[in-house]
Order: C-alpha cells, then structure tokens, then sequence
C-alpha cells in the first residue's frame, strides 16, 4: 500500500499512511492510474475492516434497541448513545464503487459479504430509522 500511496498525483493517500485520517480533498490525479484506483480500494476495505473489529459493540447496540423498539423517548436515548459508532456506519455499502476514470460513473466494484457484514448493515438500517426520528 505504501508505495502505491507514493505513486499517486494528488498525495492524498500518501497523507492518510502517514497519519490514519481522510483528508478533505478529492483525489485530483489528472488520470486515475492503477496506483490512485488500488489505493482508494484498499482505504474503502480497510475502513470496512475497522468497522468489523467494533462488530461485538454493534451486536450489543442491537440487542439494546431491540429492549426498546415501541419507546419512542427510549430510541431517541439509544440512538444520542449511540452516535460514536453510527458516524462510521452511515457511509457503509456492500457494494463498494470506485471511480477509475474522472467520470464518476465508470467505476470498478467490490461487493462485501452480506453475511460477513450483516450485523453492521442491520444497525445502519436501525440507525438510520432512529436518525429521522431522534430529529424530531
């Protein structure tokens, strides 16, 4: 990963090896090159990864608002509880696209496991639900 980070025109992943965080710029590479596309793959995978290593806390999230599911005032706790671990959750796709050409619409897939990734897609459907609600 490292010297495909190196490879890349706009530095953006380079930046992320050095310091684990998403810098707010686009990829800016005149041409996506193999290095850019493979970067970008292994940073969407890594952080579905991180996302696994957390899965024993999202088991227990669900089995709480599953004590809860009908409380309104309940939820609305669960889901302020709740917020460190749905801020990563949201972005979560079980198909992962990434763009290889600057047309946004040309794009390579990876597609996730469902059953290795289904614990975390139920909670971003719980959380979600619990987002327009806890609105309110």
């Amino acid at each position: 990963m490292v010297s495909c980070a190196e490879e890349t025109e706009c530095y953006k992943w380079s930046r992320w090896i050095k310091d684990q965080r998403m810098h707010v710029f686009p990829c800016v590479c005149e041409t996506r090159n193999d290095d850019c596309i493979f970067a970008e793959m292994y940073y969407r995978v890594w952080q579905v990864g991180q996302l696994l290593e957390q899965e024993d806390k999202f088991v227990n999230a669900l089995l709480e608002y599953e004590n809860m599911k009908g409380d309104k005032g309940l939820l609305k706790q669960w889901f302020y509880n709740q917020r460190n671990l749905g801020e990563g959750i949201l972005s979560l796709e079980e198909i992962i696209k990434i763009a290889t050409q600057k047309e946004s619409y040309v794009t390579m897939e990876v597609i996730l496991p469902k059953e290795e990734i289904k614990h975390l897609l139920k909670f971003k459907e719980v959380y979600s639900e619990c987002l327009s609600f806890a609105q309110e």
